[in-house]
């Protein structure tokens, strides 16, 4: 079996239209290092929107996903 690493695995899934947040990336991939892999992504020439989601305890937390070019 061919092995994907974690940020292969986040880029597939924005491949396919999904977002990912740091939450997801930890209980999908056990990836904890999601920022890091969005950086490497981006600087790979990836066009990678970040959103921050604001909850109402002042938390928040930051959102992914792949823009399309057309």
């Amino acid at each position: 079996m061919k092995h994907v690493s974690k940020i292969n695995k986040v880029l597939n899934l924005l491949l396919k239209g999904h977002t990912i947040s740091q939450q997801e990336a930890i209980a999908f991939f056990s990836y904890y290092r999601l920022s890091d892999g969005i950086y490497r992504l981006k600087k790979r020439g990836y066009d990678i929107k970040t959103t921050m989601i604001y909850l109402p305890n002042n938390e928040r937390y930051a959102r992914y996903e792949l823009r399309r070019r057309f």
